[in-house]
């Protein structure tokens, strides 16, 4: 009995010794919170030691050690069973702790189909840029936003799907902008630009449309300069801006532009008089895009966790950490690029944006140029050199474009980690609001034509 005991208390240190290995090697601060790593790291810890002391002590002891550590796995691993099952209780015991939806972007998609809704994923050119193939059907033919019409489910970073209702051609605006005369602002950008991942309300257009309620936005996740020039290219003589907002992003806005000049259909867009008439082709970007998005989701329901990642999920509790938000849902970004290779881009930059003045000077519109920080330069590297930021600005101003320097403005910030959602996220309400109020202050937009609603 007491050599039975004593393996049980060794392999009770021996499990939570791998617990707390695991979690010190696996740390990704983007996507676990530090307190909760310490708090599991700690609470194994401690399980190690006592169960270590505890074949020092007399059997009685070892066993109160044991039935105490046995219990709490038990009603723990209890709850993750329960939750594992349900999802309904996954997701209320997520809004009683006001914590994150950890249901999947499949999980949500499903669920609002259920419901019976038109809903798909959004859909981001970028994807097929480098594969244009793999839109069937589609041969010379990019569509540049969603599907029209429909609900698109986006990304999760606060704890809450971007779930956003598309308009008439497809981008993230409140429907009947379209079709009733020239807009103030047409913002173009990447998926900052697009909201990611915020209501549309508070992402940086929704706060520019607080005084300027004709503010249309054409951005789309990992768009690059050419992709913005496409945008006003096919859409820009259609509603005449008389301001144009191009957001660059310096996180990868000149690597995207060098995988944008490969696709040839692009390459097109810097040709005067070249267009798809894309917003005569409604019917052809839907025909086009919902079969792609729906295989897409197939072959995503598809495909399932290895045993090993299950196992490893069960053990360390995954539905439970999810319920209770103590796990991040983070979207991909891209370190800031200093090698020499992507700065010899600005050539090409200074082309697309000389191409894209002519463009909206062709109704008498004004392009500005609105540099976006990422995380790294004006957080992890405030006290350095930022070379890029140095070298795209004085790029753009010989060229005589209105500048706003949004990077600026989060470097004099007293802390600038806290206008982003997590290390290497999109901003936070808090940061989109600060790049429109930034650019308000710069004095680069026009007179609102329509008042803002009281």
């Amino acid at each position: 009995m007491r050599r039975l005991v004593a393996g049980a208390c060794i392999a009770v240190a021996a499990a939570g010794s791998l617990v707390v290995a695991y979690v010190v090697l696996t740390f990704d601060p983007a996507r676990r919170l530090l307190p909760v790593a310490a708090i599991v790291t700690a609470v194994s810890a401690a399980a190690v030691l006592a169960a270590l002391l505890a074949l020092r002590r007399p059997l009685a002891s070892q066993l109160t050690v044991l039935l105490a550590i046995g219990s709490a796995l038990v009603g723990l691993y209890a709850v993750e069973t329960t939750l594992a099952v349900s999802p309904e209780l996954r997701l209320g015991l997520g809004e009683a702790f006001r914590a994150v939806d950890s249901r999947s972007k499949l999980q949500v998609i499903r669920d609002l189909r259920d419901d019976g809704r038109a809903v798909w994923s959004s859909f981001a050119p970028s994807l097929v840029v480098s594969s244009p193939a793999d839109l069937a059907g589609a041969a010379g033919f990019l569509p540049l936003g969603s599907i029209p019409d429909s609900t698109a489910v986006s990304c999760n970073e606060a704890g809450r799907w971007l779930v956003y209702e598309t308009d008439e051609h497809g981008f993230n605006n409140p429907r009947g902008i379209w079709g009733t005369g020239p807009v103030d602002i047409l913002a173009l950008g990447d998926s900052f630009t697009h909201g990611a991942c915020v209501p549309p309300r508070d992402n940086m257009l929704g706060w520019l449309r607080r005084t300027h309620p004709r503010t249309l936005n054409l951005g789309a996740m990992g768009n690059g300069p050419l992709l913005q020039l496409a945008g006003l290219v096919e859409y820009g003589s259609l509603v005449q801006p008389r301001t144009v907002l191009w957001f660059f992003f310096e996180g990868n806005d000149l690597m995207d532009l060098r995988n944008e000049l490969r696709n040839p259909l692009l390459g097109r867009y810097l040709e005067p008089g070249f267009s798809q008439g894309l917003p005569d082709q409604r019917p052809r970007i839907r025909a086009v895009l919902e079969p792609y998005l729906d295989e897409a989701f197939r072959v995503a329901e598809a495909a399932n966790p290895s045993a090993g990642q299950k196992a490893i999920d069960a053990v360390m509790l995954r539905h439970l950490r999810h319920a209770l938000r103590l796990d991040r849902v983070v979207s991909p970004t891209a370190a800031v690029p200093r090698d020499q290779a992507v700065m010899d881009s600005l050539g090409d930059l200074r082309r697309v944006l000389e191409r894209a003045r002519t463009v909206a000077g062709g109704w008498e519109g004004r392009v500005v140029f609105i540099y976006l920080p990422a995380w790294t330069t004006v957080v992890d590297e405030r006290d350095r050199p930022n070379p890029q930021h140095e070298a795209v600005m004085a790029a753009v101003s010989s060229l005589g474009f209105p500048v706003v320097d949004a990077y600026a403005a989060f470097r004099s910030h007293p802390d600038p980690g806290r206008l982003f959602r997590y290390p290497g996220s999109h901003y936070n309400e808090a940061g989109y609001r600060l790049v429109a109020e930034t650019i308000q202050k710069a004095g680069v937009l026009p007179a609102a034509s329509v008042p803002a609603a009281r």
